[in-house]
């Protein structure tokens, strides 16, 4: 018989179904480890830290001390799920939002119906100016008014208490 042969016929080693042996180094992205990192990079657009893979590599290797590669970091799954990633893509969608926020109102709106939104305010802001300058006049001329009479200042607040209250 030859080796061959012998290798064949030789009764196959099952290994046992609950431990799992893997040759090689020890696993350093864990679970446990990217579940801490997901939650940091769903903090990325709290903290204004711009959600691109390359901050997310350099958060990792400044809070956990290990430099990851994006590629580890994008396609590592753990039942089924790519933690990382998703947690990426959820801050990547917050992040746009945010931005869509908080750009001007009328960004998009082309120039006639700006000039019209400018043209209104500046009406606006007119008629207010002339309020508060009529506002002004009146206040002015009572208190020279006030400051003008030589009749005692609990006198003068009756008087227009009793001068509101008959007028009305």
């Amino acid at each position: 018989m030859t080796m061959g042969k012998l290798l064949d016929q030789a009764p196959k080693v099952q290994p046992h179904p609950k431990i799992k042996r893997r040759a090689g180094a020890r696993e350093v992205l864990t679970e446990d480890l990217a579940k801490r990192i997901a939650l940091m990079v769903q903090q990325f657009p709290d903290a204004r830290i711009a959600v691109t893979w390359d901050n997310v590599v350099r958060q990792t290797k400044l809070r956990i001390g290990h430099e990851f590669r994006r590629n580890v970091l994008a396609t590592k799954q753990w039942n089924g799920r790519k933690l990382i990633a998703d947690a990426f893509h959820d801050a990547k969608k917050i992040q746009r939002r945010l931005a869509r926020d908080m750009e001007p109102m009328y960004a998009n709106e082309p120039r006639s119906r700006l000039r019209l939104v400018i043209a209104r305010l500046q009406a606006e802001n007119l008629a207010l100016r002339e309020q508060l300058e009529l506002v002004r006049t009146m206040q002015y001329d009572e208190i020279h008014a006030l400051l003008d009479t030589r009749t005692p200042l609990n006198q003068l607040v009756a008087l227009r208490e009793c001068h509101s209250k008959s007028c009305r």
